[in-house]
This record gives C-alpha cells, sequence and structure tokens, in this order.
C-alpha cells in the first residue's frame, strides 16, 4: 500500500516520559482498556444495558485486558463513576455490552516488529509496513482520517487522497557506514574522503558540510537533510553494536491542502509525537 510522507520536528537533546495513552486512539476509533480497581476476589460485570439493573452479560477478572470501546472523549469518562459501552475479545469473537469508567484505564500495549537485522517496539495504536521493495526497512507512522490534496513535489498538480500521515520514521541496519552512504544517499565511494574515515568506517571527528552530530533522544550520531520548499527527508546515522542503525524522517513543513469544506481533526500534541519517538529509541534491538 503506497504511503504519503509527512514529517515532524525533532528535538535532537532532551529525553521525554512515558507515553500518555489516554491522549491516543487508533484509525476506526477503537480504543483499549484493562480493569482496574477491582479486589482480587472479585469482578467487573459487564450490564446488556447501562445499568445496574440490568442482566449481567459477562464477568471480567480484576486484571482482565482486551477491552475495546468506540465511544468518544473516553479520556473525559475514564475512572468516572459513568457507563460506557465495551466489546470485549475472544478468541472465537467479540461481546458487547457496558460497563462502568470507574473500573476502567487505558491499556499500555505495544507490539514488537522485527526483521532479520532489527527490533522496534510500537504503541498499539501506531501503524507499520515492512515494503516488500525494501524489506530491511521497517517503517512506523500515523495516519488522520481527513481529505486532503497530496504535497512536497505534487503542490502544481495534486491528487485527492484520504489519509494523511502525520508521522512517519523508517528504520534499517548496515553492515558498514560505506554501505549506508552508498545506497541511501548514492554517494560514489571516491567522493567520502572529506567527511569519511575508512579507518573507523565512521563519519571524521570534523565531516565537511555533508553531515552535522546530533544527539537523537540518547543518540549520538549524525543527520543528512535533503530537500526544497519545505519538503525533504533528514537520514541519521548511529554507530549500533558494531552496526550502523539508519533511521530516516521525512518532513514536510507546509499546512495541508484542504478538501473545501473539509476542516483537519484534532491532532496529537507536540510532545505526544516526541514520547513515541523517544520510546521508540529507546527499545530499539539489533538482532
Amino acid at each position: 500500500m503506497k504511503r504519503y510522507l509527512y514529517g515532524l520536528i525533532l528535538c535532537q537533546c532532551m529525553l521525554y516520559g512515558e507515553i500518555d495513552f489516554s491522549q491516543h486512539q487508533i484509525k476506526n476509533g477503537e480504543t483499549l482498556f484493562e480493569v482496574t480497581s477491582v479486589a482480587e476476589d472479585d469482578v467487573l460485570n459487564v450490564r446488556a444495558k447501562p445499568t445496574h439493573k440490568s442482566d449481567i452479560r459477562y464477568k471480567l477478572g480484576p486484571h482482565a485486558q482486551n477491552i475495546i470501546s468506540y465511544e468518544k472523549n473516553m479520556a473525559a469518562k475514564v475512572g468516572k463513576n459513568i457507563w460506557v459501552p465495551v466489546r470485549v475479545g475472544f478468541d472465537d469473537g467479540f461481546l458487547d455490552g457496558y460497563v462502568n469508567a470507574k473500573y476502567l484505564k487505558f491499556a499500555e500495549k505495544f507490539e514488537t516488529i522485527e526483521n532479520q537485522r532489527l527490533s522496534v517496539r510500537i504503541p498499539y495504536f501506531m501503524e507499520y509496513e515492512t515494503p516488500q521493495s525494501e524489506p530491511d526497512w521497517i517503517r512506523v507512522f500515523h495516519s488522520l482520517s481527513v481529505n486532503h490534496y497530496s504535497g512536497c513535489d505534487e503542490r502544481d498538480n495534486p491528487r485527492l487522497e484520504y489519509q494523511l500521515v502525520d508521522f512517519e520514521i523508517a528504520l534499517n541496519v548496515y553492515d558498514t557506514l560505506s554501505e549506508a552512504l552508498m545506497k541511501i544517499l548514492y554517494i560514489d565511494s571516491r567522493n567520502f574522503t572529506d567527511y569519511y574515515d575508512p579507518t573507523h568506517d565512521w563519519f571524521r571527528p570534523n565531516p565537511k558540510e555533508l553531515v552535522e552530530a546530533v544527539n537523537y533522544y540518547g543518540l549520538e550520531g549524525y543527520s543528512y537533510t535533503m530537500g526544497a520548499e519545505g519538503c525533504g527527508e533528514t537520514v541519521y546515522f548511529f554507530q549500533r553494536n558494531g552496526k550502523v542503525l539508519v533511521i530516516k524522517e521525512p518532513f514536510d513543513h507546509n499546512p495541508p491542502i484542504l478538501q473545501k469544506g473539509e476542516s483537519l481533526p484534532s491532532n496529537w500534541r507536540y510532545r505526544d509525537k516526541k514520547e513515541i519517538l523517544n520510546d521508540i529509541v529507546q527499545h530499539l534491538q539489533i538482532n
């Protein structure tokens, strides 16, 4: 599936706290929850209607998970004495009903994407792909459902799109820096001399023009930015476990071109993106 790239500006120096899962929903509106504040010898009743007098459809244990809700504005309801609709997931299907939101909390759930070289942990509401054309790359992204016109290189003749990607990074691992430079930046090895130290297979201490030193959520390395008119891509290079970790991040600083009558959905806070990036970087593993 083709993805269109929209970037975000990165802070290069600070580390951030844990992800606030109450701020996020996946594309189709699902939010994951788990049971809380229920005694070990008690249960949370799932009722047929939003009242304690309604029939009990199921009983959830004190640490039950796989609870989904499509209710809007759940951040304002969780932990309060109010009935909310939920769907309980099982191996062979679902059960719908109502529970008291006083006994729910946002699930802090992650999944791990792996290939032969890299393991990446992401929160459940993110999307990912490993393209057949580039199987060594892992792309992590998030999209919003909004009608808009394609930008960057196509702003003179944009196409109507239906998903706006507001977060994306791509990750890969190479055996050597020279291999990464040739495959990513398409630079001939004969032109490495100003910034490449062949003895250590790394950038010279003061590389000329091509790259600049960065601190990317605790990773010390170098970055290279290419683009024009507010659109492009920043590529980061880091030494990890005797390999070269590469992180690519596209950016588009131009405002989205919205279809007439369309409004941009509520977006993440800037800090949310930094927390997610920090968590991804801190849990990366080179296989």
